[in-house]
Formats: structure tokens, C-alpha cells, sequence
């Protein structure tokens, strides 16, 4: 926490010559967009696509910077809620994962840890899952140790930099085929000689950097078996016990993005559950 108040501490004060990004981009028109009602992450992915990859932001100390401090509270139960949200609004990606709980666990107990491993298409539920909607769609703030260029821009040593995971996660066609559809079947590994899907070697940990749920290298998030083992077991659970009956109940599923350092939904999630296995597993 000494970290995080010498940052806010930082960001209090105008600093005299803060280090100069070459063809930035000048931002003080444009303030209203960023204070805004709208997403950051959205705001600055459409700067990108307008004005380039790279550009220099000076706002002083924006609401963000505070919101980032406490940011690690609630970024799994936020995935959960995009899982479940995506689930009921693509049923037939719902009742393929619910087929497959059944397939591998049966209905006569409940999930263990120990099935986690064996449910395939769940993993790859997790996986597209995070992909649209990253707990921390701006990443964790670098600061660049040395001069270097990047993609033809010069970054002087001590630029703090922030990667938009959220534009790199949606990003057609250089990156990603159809990326605002929800499709988990493209990270489902080779099986039974199919061919797999095409991102099936993608994995959590940044090791590919066109996918970076939890960030990449020794900035990654510390916390990131734990989520994966909350998110994955608490989704199986979910999915295994209970059928989602929102059409019935004539519920709609608001899919918009709150505007935050992580990426809530703007309304609660609503969701109508009837239970799908025998009283006594309850």
C-alpha cells in the first residue's frame, strides 16, 4: 500500500517535464470523452484506431488512478458474472457445456476439484470468457526502463505505458477472426483428430501476446491460479446443478460494460434458476 499512495502522491502534483511520446497525439480536447459515462478502455481503443497505436495521455490525477488501488477485490466474481451472462444469451454453447458436466460427472454426485481437468469445453468457456471481457481490460500500469522504439515511436526510459487488452482481445482481422462473437470452440484443443480450434495453444498465462487475461511476464497477476480455480469450479457447480430458465421468466440480459479500472456489468445480473439434479445433492 506505501506503493500505492506514493503513486496517488505522484499523480497529485504537475510534473514538469513528463516524458514525451515523439508524434503524440495531443489529448487536451478530448478530456469530456475520457470523464465521461463511456468505458476507458472503449474511449481509448477508438483514439487507437483514429490516431494510432501509441500515443501520450496527461490528465493529472483522473478518478481511475484511485479506482485501480482496490481493483483486485472483485475482478473474479466480475468473470463469473460475463460467464454466466454469455451462457444464457448463447444456449446453445450453454446446454454443449451442460452436456458435457453430465457426460463427465454425471448426476448422481457433485463436481469435484479433481473434474476440472477432464471438462474440456468449460475450460474453453473460461477462456472466451476472459478473451471478451478481461478483469482488467487496461492491464496493469509498466514503466519503461530504458529508451526504446515501438512501432516506429520513440519511448523515452520512465514513460508509464498501459496495454488496451480489451482492443488486443477484439481485434479483427489482424489478431482475431469474428471477435465480438462468442465462440469458446476456438479454444478447444486437438481431440479424437479433430484439428482444434484457433486458438487452441493459447493459454492464461501471456505466453502468446494476442492473449493476456492476467498480463504477461513478472507483472502478471499473483493472484491467478486462485482465480482460475474459483472461476472454474464455482462455473462448473453452477452449470451442473441448476438449468437457467430467463426465457421463461422473461428476463433480459443487459450485456452493456460499466465504466471502470476493471469491467463490471452496468445492471445486475438476473438470472432464474431451477434445479436440475436429485434434492438430496443440495
Amino acid at each position: 500500500m506505501d506503493h500505492s499512495y506514493k503513486v496517488v502522491k505522484e499523480h497529485k502534483t504537475i510534473i514538469e517535464s513528463p516524458p514525451e511520446v515523439v508524434g503524440a497525439w495531443p489529448i487536451l480536447g478530448h478530456l469530456l470523452q475520457l470523464v465521461g459515462s463511456r468505458p476507458l478502455f472503449k474511449v481509448l481503443a477508438e483514439m487507437s484506431d483514429n490516431y494510432g497505436p501509441i500515443f501520450m495521455v496527461r490528465i493529472g490525477m483522473h478518478p481511475t488512478l484511485i479506482q485501480m488501488i482496490a481493483a483486485a477485490s472483485d475482478t473474479t466474481s466480475i468473470t463469473l458474472t460475463w460467464a454466466v451472462a454469455l451462457l444464457i444469451t448463447n444456449p446453445i454453447v450453454l446446454r454443449k457445456a451442460q452436456d458435457e458436466l453430465d457426460t463427465r460427472v454425471g448426476k448422481d454426485r457433485n463436481v469435484e476439484e479433481h473434474d476440472i481437468n477432464d471438462l474440456v469445453y468449460l475450460q474453453a468457456v473460461v477462456k472466451e470468457t476472459l478473451r471478451m471481457y478481461p478483469p482488467a481490460p487496461l492491464g496493469a500500469a509498466h514503466e519503461a526502463i530504458m529508451d526504446c522504439n515501438i512501432g516506429g515511436y520513440e519511448v523515452r526510459a520512465g514513460t508509464h505505458l498501459l496495454v488496451n487488452v480489451w482492443k488486443l482481445h477484439r481485434d479483427p482481422p489482424r489478431v482475431w477472426s469474428n471477435p465480438s462473437e462468442f465462440k469458446p470452440e476456438m479454444f478447444l484443443p486437438q481431440l479424437n483428430g479433430s484439428s482444434g480450434g484457433e486458438a487452441a495453444d493459447l493459454d492464461f498465462r501471456g505466453q502468446d501476446f494476442k492473449y493476456l487475461p492476467f498480463g504477461s511476464g513478472r507483472g502478471m497477476c499473483p493472484g491467478i491460479d486462485f482465480a482460475l480455480q474459483t472461476v472454474h469450479m464455482a462455473l462448473a457447480r453452477l452449470l451442473h446443478a441448476f438449468e437457467f430458465d430467463n426465457d421463461l421468466a422473461g428476463l433480459i440480459v443487459d450485456m452493456t460494460e460499466g465504466s471502470s479500472i476493471t469491467l463490471p456489468k452496468l445492471t445486475p445480473l438476473e438470472v432464474y434458476l431451477r434445479p436440475r439434479l436429485s434434492a438430496k445433492l443440495y
